[in-house]
């Protein structure tokens, strides 16, 4: 079975113009060791908490603009390899 357990984590920003990261990890459950797997940088005052979903092949980063109007999906490989844009910024589906 598989001991990873992904934990999404993001800068705080001290101004909301500051730009911020957003980190997704792999923990192996029965070693406790870590290892950041995706970085990607976003507008701190465009958006809320990010939120991370997993399926058995995938990543998904769920932004969402402050007012929850916009959001964003971007899928990733459980290696955090092959980031890809689900849904942009403005609702619309990406060709993958």
């Amino acid at each position: 079975t598989d001991s990873t357990i992904y934990l999404l984590n993001n800068d705080h920003a001290v101004n909301k113009s500051d730009y911020r990261n957003i980190y997704v990890y792999a923990i192996d459950s029965s070693t406790g060791l870590s290892k950041k797997i995706f970085e990607k940088k976003t507008l701190s005052s465009e958006q809320s908490d990010p939120e991370i979903f997993c399926t058995d092949n995938h990543i998904f980063i769920y932004e969402y603009s402050d007012d929850y109007e916009k959001n964003c999906i971007i899928r990733l490989n459980r290696d955090g390899s092959n980031p890809v844009l689900v849904i942009d910024e403005n609702g619309r589906r990406q060709s993958t």
